[in-house]
């Protein structure tokens, strides 16, 4: 049987791979995100806005991140340029996703390898941009990538 990775499921291996401490206030994150547009524009502002001061969280950069991809938002950014156009227009596509979140059981979608492995690029680029470090950043990326390939068609 092939996996279904809903996001709910795949913000728990995300946060529990990479920051375990975290997995307790996964849900408090989750629910405020999906359920109250002013929390969702809070974390989503929050994730979006570099950090200087030192790495974000990683729950609300896998919430933020899963959410554009159950919205089919970072799926449209595989063929975006990498300069600072595609970049702004990324980042701006992630703040519209505000006012459209996904439910926690909607799965993410199903990708073919190259795609996947396009999309999992722009993870990274937004993990790094919201302040993860590299290492996290690159995992994060990687993982989101095993789950699209491996994710249910249709």
């Amino acid at each position: 049987m092939t996996p279904r990775f809903t996001l709910e499921a795949a913000a728990r291996a995300l946060v529990g791979r990479l920051a375990p401490a975290e997995l307790d206030a996964l849900p408090m994150i989750s629910a405020g995100f999906h359920h109250d547009r002013d929390v969702r524009r809070r974390i989503t502002y929050d994730v979006l806005r570099a950090r200087a001061a030192g790495p974000e969280a990683v729950a609300p950069v896998a919430v933020v991140l899963l959410n554009a991809l159950a919205t089919d938002l970072l799926a449209g950014w595989a063929g975006d340029d990498d300069g600072l156009l595609g970049r702004w227009r990324r980042r701006r596509a992630v703040a519209a996703s505000i006012d459209r979140p996904a439910a926690p059981e909607s799965e993410l979608p199903h990708l073919e390898g190259e795609q996947a492995a396009r999309v999992a690029l722009r993870c990274r680029e937004f993990a790094l941009l919201s302040g993860l470090p590299e290492v996290q950043a690159e995992t994060m990326a990687r993982l989101i990538a095993e789950m699209l390939v491996t994710a249910p068609v249709g």
